[in-house]
């Protein structure tokens, strides 16, 4: 099979198989929502469902690309909180508010820099080098707060998490910008066809002249500068910028982006796969939440969705020899 049919066929055209069975599961499980909790179709919850992980969904725009490319990002959780924190003593502390967010974007784009340098020039392991970047990010916060929050109360940062744009809760807007950003980008752009390529077959890609180690490293800085911009959110949503924002996120973004049908190795899925996958994490949650579900069973089910998707992922592998 020629480069170009590779691409094409990892890419794909229409909706896939496996994505009309996301989308089945997807409306079942509304449907047995419906029967416990009729009014989860009204108009209200279904934004709320978004809202609920929107978020989540605004980091695993970039992060699918970075999955497609062949690289894994496990510190976003932690860039959330310590980026959030960051920004938010920044503002109190008579920043303006702009300036602030190009520093917090700046910082997280160098942080994510280290990070792609690491791992593409230094040859260590991406998941060891994301979980040594966990573990400082999430110790800097506490430790630039002394373990206390930062309360905001000004009306222009609070935006970013409550503000509406006709019906729709700012972080929606933002949700589906860069979601249809994202896939016109893999769909239909250069640089989504050397993504492909490079998380395909690496070899390949270098022969043909493209640089996987530069577009890999630039993917590690797009990817650390949603997960800032994603903790600034949530800490606008609360008023309050807490060390500890961006706990778990780091695995309901891996939940979303397996689930979607992206490879864990790289080269194969789709980002509207991605969308339903995100869809069906925020309607468990949501669904759970407003039947009086405790949350330490969301977990447990996310956990197994996880699984249960990274065993399918690597079942496909096999199958096709890769």
């Amino acid at each position: 099979m020629s480069s170009e049919k590779a691409v094409a066929a990892r890419r794909g055209r229409g909706i896939s198989f496996e994505n009309l069975g996301l989308l089945v599961i997807l409306v079942l499980l509304l449907g047995a929502l419906w029967i416990a909790y009729p009014p989860i179709l009204a108009r209200v919850n279904l934004i709320n469902i978004l809202l609920t992980v929107s978020v989540i969904g605004i980091i695993a725009v970039p992060w699918s690309m970075l999955c497609l490319s062949g690289g894994l990002d496990i510190s976003v959780g932690s860039m959330m909180g310590f980026i959030a924190i960051l920004v938010s003593m920044l503002y109190v502390n008579g920043m303006n508010l702009f300036l602030s967010i190009l520093v917090g974007c700046v910082v997280s784009g160098l942080l994510g820099l280290v990070n792609g340098v690491l791992i593409e020039k230094a040859r260590i392991n991406s998941i060891i080098t994301t979980l040594g970047t966990y573990s400082i990010l999430r110790g800097a916060a506490y430790a630039l707060t002394g373990g206390q929050g930062i309360v905001l109360s000004s009306g222009s940062l609070k935006f970013l998490g409550l503000g509406r744009i006709w019906i729709f809760p700012f972080p929606v807007v933002l949700l589906l910008a860069f979601f249809v950003i994202g896939w016109l980008v893999l769909r239909y752009t250069q640089l989504g066809r050397n993504i492909y390529v490079v998380g395909g077959n690496e070899k390949a890609a270098r022969v043909v002249g493209i640089n996987a180690t530069r577009l890999r490293i630039g993917l590690y800085v797009v990817t650390a500068i949603f997960a800032g911009f994603g903790g600034l959110i949530i800490a606008a949503q609360l008023s309050n910028a807490l060390p500890k924002i961006g706990t778990g996120y780091e695995f309901a973004v891996i939940t979303a982006v397996v689930l979607g049908g992206v490879s864990l190795s790289g080269g194969k899925g789709r980002l509207l796969g991605v969308l339903i996958g995100m869809l069906i994490i925020g309607v468990l949650r949501y669904g759970l939440e407003i039947t009086g579900v405790h949350s330490f069973y969301q977990t447990i089910a996310e956990g197994a969705i996880l699984l249960i998707a990274v065993a399918l992922d690597q079942l496909k592998l096999r199958r096709s020899g890769r």
